[in-house]
């Protein structure tokens, strides 16, 4: 009886986190972005957080992550567990202050 519950449970928040997360690809404006569009940019800043996502399988780091455009501090966290260099971060930032319009903080 508890597995099952635990069960439909997980499900519940699976299919919560993938509606959140079609919900973000859509509509990446959704995410506090006010700058220029770039798909292309916006796509591979994406891709850090859905690896962060898939690296500690916690659907909240995923939102966390494309908060505010990429510029919370889950997404530096996610660039970090992912091992980027420093040339690929800042290549990262200049995407971030194109979608977002100004640079992030980190």
């Amino acid at each position: 009886m508890n597995s099952s519950i635990g069960f439909l449970i997980s499900l519940l928040f699976l299919l919560l986190f993938l509606f959140n997360l079609n919900s973000a690809i859509a509509y990446p404006y959704g995410r506090g972005c006010r700058g220029i569009d770039n798909q292309s940019y916006s796509a591979r800043l994406d891709r850090v957080c859905y690896d962060c996502y898939n690296l500690f399988r916690e659907p909240k780091i995923y939102l966390m992550c494309t908060q505010d455009c990429f510029t919370s501090d889950y997404f530096k966290a996610c660039l970090d567990a992912l091992f980027f260099d420093e040339d690929e971060v800042e290549y990262f930032k200049k995407m971030i202050k194109q979608l977002h319009g100004a640079s992030p903080e980190f």
